[in-house]
């Protein structure tokens, strides 16, 4: 009975701890809940402001960054309005690295563009992009006209090696009338114009072609690629004004440029050029052209009694990368 009696009551002692440890464990439960509660809002405000630093921080960046590289270097055109017959300054920028500037002026009635050096004084021909010596070209501007004109231009930069402009920028030129009695027009003792060479060659009516080099020549790359390309510059005269047309039965002169716009300096090169009269002119071998450089040629041609011509020339040299530019065609109309 006594066994019993005590087997009982420490099974009530078991129960009763049990469930003191059940109301424990919950009680536990319940204070771990409200206080992750009470913590989590505050976790995650953390960690938004951190991202939201962390963005300010990469912007701010990136606009230092930006502004640095504006500061460093921008093209800052000085011109904007000259007066026919006077020399002005373009100063094209400040801060440039290593690299080359490049001008170049849209083609206007009546405009005659001329660079000015200590040597003397050149002109530019419209729609053709020069290579700058520095970050200032002295230029003069002639005219036969006396009214206002404007001169839309572009100028860019390029850094040493590269094959885009870093900064490019367009401007317009505003050129006066010459109020004083200073000479307008052709430029006293100063010419233009390259002597043309006669040789005999068959047919006899046409002129061995002359090299003129009229852009700053970069360095070689050994390990770059050629590519020549032929382009039709016009038709005219010996005295170098190129006009629309060409007179039937008469002399006139074929003018067409080819330019390495490679990075490697080409092989020798020759062309062939088909002529009015059926004549085929095949060149002798040319000079090899470096990167950058261009040949610009003049044929005299005799015209026959057709209403028109088609000039054709292909150009061939070896390791060219590009076939395609290599050749152009142009019909010319023959009047009398």
């Amino acid at each position: 009975m006594t066994n019993t009696s005590s087997r009982n009551n420490k099974e009530s002692l078991l129960r009763l701890l049990a469930i003191a440890g059940l109301i424990g464990i919950i009680i536990i439960i319940a204070w771990l809940s409200v206080r992750i509660v009470q913590v989590t809002p505050s976790a995650f405000s953390s960690l938004a402001s951190m991202v939201e630093g962390l963005q300010q921080y990469g912007e701010a960046t990136v606009d230092n960054i930006e502004e640095e590289v504006e500061d460093a270097f921008t093209i800052s055109p000085t011109i904007d309005e000259v007066t026919f017959g006077k020399e002005a300054t373009l100063a094209l920028g400040t801060n440039a690295p290593e690299g080359t500037f490049t001008f170049n002026y849209e083609c206007t009635e009546n405009i005659t563009v001329i660079a000015v050096s200590e040597t003397g004084g050149r002109e530019l021909t419209c729609n053709t992009t020069y290579n700058l010596d520095d970050a200032n070209l002295d230029l003069r501007f002639e005219s036969i006209t006396n009214g206002t004109t404007s001169l839309p231009y572009t100028v860019a930069f390029f850094e040493t090696g590269a094959t885009e402009a870093l900064t490019t920028a367009d401007g317009t030129i505003t050129i006066a009338p010459n109020t004083s009695n200073e000479p307008v027009g052709e430029v006293a003792g100063e010419s233009t114009a390259e002597p043309v060479e006669e040789v005999a060659t068959e047919p006899p009516a046409v002129t061995q072609p002359e090299t003129e080099i009229i852009y700053q020549i970069p360095i070689s790359n050994p390990n770059g690629f050629v590519d020549l390309a032929a382009t039709y510059i016009g038709v005219g005269t010996q005295s170098d004004v190129l006009q629309p047309t060409l007179e039937q039965d008469d002399e006139g002169v074929f003018y067409f440029s080819v330019r390495n716009v490679g990075t490697k300096t080409s092989g020798d090169w020759n062309f062939t050029a088909s002529l009015p009269g059926g004549q085929t002119f095949i060149s002798d071998k040319q000079a090899p052209l470096k990167p950058n450089e261009r040949a610009t040629l003049a044929l005299t041609v005799t015209t026959d009694d057709d209403s028109s011509h088609t000039f054709r020339v292909v150009v061939e040299t070896d390791e060219d990368r590009n076939e395609t530019n290599n050749q152009f065609s142009q019909r010319v109309t023959l009047t009398r």
